[in-house]
């Protein structure tokens, strides 16, 4: 850091603020005092060079959400986030797809997160939250762009993480399809053959939790439309 501090500050003959951005706790080390003190061969302190240290997870999400398209993902590894992830996951996904950049530095961003995001989340939480989030960019250019590549089996990281999030949202969809599928023969056992309107909000249904809560209910609901209530 203190290198880079130098180098640039004789480029653009700017003064330059250098900050140590920690992503996890075991990150953190006894020398990380904000401060590195040069002494000479006689003692004599002969440069003192600061910085400030910041543990992105002890950081509301906020102050990476607003800090800029390029400092979105760190929201991730906040403790708000990981108390509440898929709300975070929600606003950072509403930023990325707003902020005025190209979808080509959206896609990164998109795959940074993703990756970043193994720093502080098991494999299948973080995939289950970026597989919802996809869900609701159907119609976002950088999702379908992120798809594409990924399906074509490509090498590069947006490629990669778009490949695995394309087989996740895959398996997701089947998981859903043949959940309703179970709920629609034995609803139809028990109730009959459901309405054409209730069976179009059955087939809708992507929520694998919400429609297993559904199966719990067939043989305690009253009727199809008592059982397509179920919260």
């Amino acid at each position: 850091m203190q290198l880079y501090n130098t180098a640039l500050r004789r480029r653009h003959e700017l003064p330059v603020y250098s900050i140590l951005l920690l992503l996890r706790p075991s990150a953190v080390a006894s020398d990380q005092t904000g401060r590195l003190l040069d002494v000479g061969v006689n003692g004599e302190l002969i440069n003192d060079f600061r910085y400030t240290v910041l543990r992105v997870w002890e950081e509301p999400a906020d102050r990476w959400l607003n800090a800029g398209v390029g400092l979105l993902p760190l929201a991730l590894l906040t403790n708000e986030a990981f108390a509440r992830l898929p709300t975070v996951a929600g606003r950072f996904h509403d930023r990325l797809i707003a902020a005025p950049v190209t979808d080509k530095v959206k896609s990164d961003i998109l795959s940074s997160a993703f990756v970043l995001g193994g720093l502080r989340y098991n494999q299948t939480d973080l995939v289950e939250v970026f597989t919802n989030m996809s869900l609701t960019l159907e119609d976002s250019t950088t999702y379908q762009w992120i798809l594409e590549k990924g399906y074509a089996k490509g090498h590069t990281l947006g490629e990669a993480v778009g490949l695995a999030l394309g087989e996740a949202r895959g398996e997701a969809v089947g998981l859903a399809r043949g959940r309703a599928e179970t709920i629609l023969r034995l609803g139809t056992k028990r109730f009959g053959p459901p309405a054409p309107v209730a069976a179009e909000r059955l087939a809708a249904l992507a929520d694998v939790g919400h429609l297993d809560r559904m199966a719990d209910r067939i043989f305690d609901a009253t009727s199809w439309e008592d059982l397509l209530g179920t919260p």
